[in-house]
């Protein structure tokens, strides 16, 4: 064993359980330092042990504390270091066995580990990924993580109903019997990111008109294709005359300041005046759908 000629060289340990005293219901796997903590100290007391326990206790130890410690392999890992760093000690044939037999016992250890791990991922999964198919993984957790890593309300929504999409558009998925399917998660996640969104709304009118400030524009979303929206205003103002005036009655330029200040598009964002102009402008009807596919306005 290390002497005051031969000092052990030290590791340093992430994670260090130890017991400050031993009472009647202390597993003799418990490293002791009834001195308090010293990563020496520490070190020292577990050299000790790995070098005093019966050959037939070394699972059994190595078991106890890898339970004690969040991240065992990296643990398990730094002991070995600290038995390797000082091989010298091992200088018995005796200890050169012991020296191997623990060497051997850390990889049974990792594989015990790795074996837990895995089945761990795979209960996770069980409840966690609703289905998946060759090129995709339905996993609502992750999804709901990544949902809550972008910034602006208009992007969840719009991020989630495209995994809903995925989701139902996937003729080849495997799907797990879960209690509630992927496709359900997601429309929950967004009834209850729009209420979020609608109190926040309420509140900051609530706010404002408190402060004596004017009533906020509060944008409406267009969740369809937008020129067949703006090709209702040009068909009221130029299609669809009332008693020899147009049924509505406005410039191009109203109109698109209009929409710009009062709508946003699917994916919430602002609408410019120029690209409201140019689907107005009557020398342009490519940029308008076909009369056969624009919206059916009947007759006056």
């Amino acid at each position: 064993m290390p002497t005051e000629k031969q000092p052990l060289v030290l590791v340093q340990f992430e994670e260090h359980p130890f017991s400050r005293s031993r009472n009647r219901s202390s597993s003799d796997h418990v490293i002791l330092l009834t001195a308090g903590f010293t990563m020496a100290d520490y070190c020292q007391a577990l050299f000790n042990k790995i070098l005093s326990i019966g050959l037939s206790d070394l699972p059994a130890f190595l078991e106890y504390q890898c339970k004690q410690v969040k991240d065992p392999e990296k643990w398990l890992n730094t002991l070995e270091k600290l038995v390797k760093d000082n091989a010298c000690s091992f200088n018995n044939e005796d200890l050169r066995h012991r020296r191997a037999k623990l060497i051997s016992e850390f990889g049974f250890q990792r594989k015990d580990i790795k074996s837990i791990l895995v089945k761990k991922r795979t209960e996770d999964l069980k409840v966690a990924v609703s289905g998946f198919s060759e090129g995709k993984e339905y996993n609502f957790p992750e999804v709901h993580a990544f949902s809550n890593s972008l910034k602006t309300f208009e992007e969840r929504i719009t991020y989630l109903h495209g995994q809903i999409y995925d989701y139902l558009q996937d003729q080849n998925k495997y799907i797990n019997p879960v209690p509630r399917p992927f496709d359900a998660l997601c429309l929950s996640e967004i009834e209850r990111l729009s209420k979020i969104e609608e109190i926040r709304h309420k509140e900051a009118l609530k706010r404002n008109l408190e402060n004596g400030n004017s009533k906020p524009v509060i944008k409406k979303k267009i969740n369809g294709k937008l020129n067949y929206f703006i090709d209702i205003f040009y068909r009221l103002m130029r299609e669809m005359p009332v008693n020899g005036k147009p049924f509505l009655e406005s410039t191009d330029r109203q109109i698109a300041e209009e929409i710009s200040a009062n709508y946003v598009d699917r994916n919430g964002k602002d609408i410019s005046v120029k690209y409201i102009l140019t689907i107005l402008e009557k020398n342009r009807p490519e940029k308008r759908p076909k009369r056969d596919k624009g919206f059916n306005l009947g007759e006056i």
